[in-house]
């Protein structure tokens, strides 16, 4: 098969774009003479250069209600028009709901544009894009019980006729010594990692006072135990807050900012365990071999855990849960913000004995 395809991923954020290299994995180890090209935002640079399933890559800017960025954007994309005209790509795969990306290959005369039926929100919400689908991709009406990976599956899957299946897949981190990292204690105490914020778009918030009964009990039970806060540099400041109201005893570090995407995949590989939110940090720490502990109430666990086999969750549910569909759909904020009722029932006792009982009979 001899056909250059051209993949949008313009909404996708971190965590489902690497759900989504699953798929894009499935269609060029099925089809390796297939010429791939990614559309997506710049922030995902990182995971798209050097990706092995990835042939190129074209890049705008996610939307925002800031004019400024709203213009920015629009010159952006008209300028990468031309880019993708001149290609002559056979085909169109848009992976989310995506006006621009129908309008962009309705432009640039793309033959066939594929998508799917429903709204990736569930609810039995027919998407009203397929209607300019010239191939529309039957999924299930509600994803709620669904993980978020199948749906970008079921799309190449479908479309291409193909039925492998495959892992997600990052690029290796290349010319990077841990070493260099004074931050990184390279010694045998436990090393735990901590990401206690997630995306300012989600309601994925566990009061901070939660994340310090788990640090001060942790460190209790282990004596030799280090605290490492990861995260992006937005992050950076909500992590010190945790710092400042533990005791200078305790040894923790804030490293968020300080490492690329890559750096952080690798030093997860010098780490016991990782303890977070529902983010995008989850889904780079399942590429290793790392135990995950992630809390869930916004979003299913079953429906958007990380793809590993070593991730336990916490996920007590509520009537109100999950509420994306609330967000994004009908732009109704959660009630219960910043302290969302569906984290606030899970306990630190409940995690912390998991984590303990984990760390206990590890090696």
């Amino acid at each position: 098969m001899n056909r250059k395809v051209l993949i949008s991923c313009m909404s996708l954020h971190i965590g489902d774009f690497i759900w989504a290299t699953s798929a894009i994995a499935i269609l060029k180890t099925t089809c390796p003479n297939v010429k791939i090209t990614v559309l997506a935002c710049k922030p995902l640079q990182e995971l798209i250069e050097n990706n092995p399933i990835i042939d190129k890559a074209i890049y705008t800017i996610y939307p925002q209600n800031s004019l400024k960025v709203k213009v920015k954007r629009l010159l952006k994309l008209i300028k990468i028009i031309p880019q993708i005209f001149f290609q002559n790509y056979d085909d169109c795969i848009i992976f989310a709901h995506s006006k621009i990306s129908v309008l962009i290959a309705k432009i640039c005369r793309i033959k066939n544009i594929v998508g799917t039926d429903y709204l990736w929100t569930g609810n039995n919400i027919i998407d009203p894009l397929s209607k300019y689908y010239t191939k529309v991709i039957h999924i299930h009406p509600n994803q709620d019980n669904i993980h978020a990976c199948i749906k970008f599956q079921t799309v190449i899957k479908s479309y291409f006729g193909i039925f492998n299946n495959s892992k997600p897949v990052i690029p290796t981190c290349n010319n990077f010594e841990i070493l260099n990292f004074t931050f990184f204690k390279n010694d045998n105490s436990i090393k735990v990692a901590l990401c206690i914020y997630g995306s300012k778009m989600s309601n994925n918030i566990w009061d901070i006072q939660n994340f310090k009964d788990v640090v001060i009990m942790l460190s209790d039970k282990f004596k030799n135990i280090t605290f490492y806060l990861v995260g992006s540099k937005a992050n950076f400041d909500h992590s010190q807050k945790l710092i400042s109201i533990l005791d200078k005893n305790i040894k923790i570090y804030n490293i968020c900012g300080k490492t690329s995407l890559l750096e952080l995949v690798y030093l997860f590989k010098y780490m016991n365990i990782l303890f977070s939110v529902d983010t995008g940090v989850t889904h780079l720490a399942a590429t290793t071999n790392i135990k995950i502990f992630s809390i869930y109430g916004p979003t299913l666990p079953q429906q958007a855990a990380p793809m590993s086999n070593k991730v336990i969750t916490f996920y007590e549910g509520e009537k109100c849960s999950p509420c994306m569909h609330q967000i994004i759909v009908l732009n109704k904020p959660c009630q219960y913000y910043p302290k969302p009722i569906c984290l606030s029932k899970i306990k630190p006792e409940t995690v912390v004995k998991k984590i303990i009982e984990f760390l206990s009979n590890s090696k």
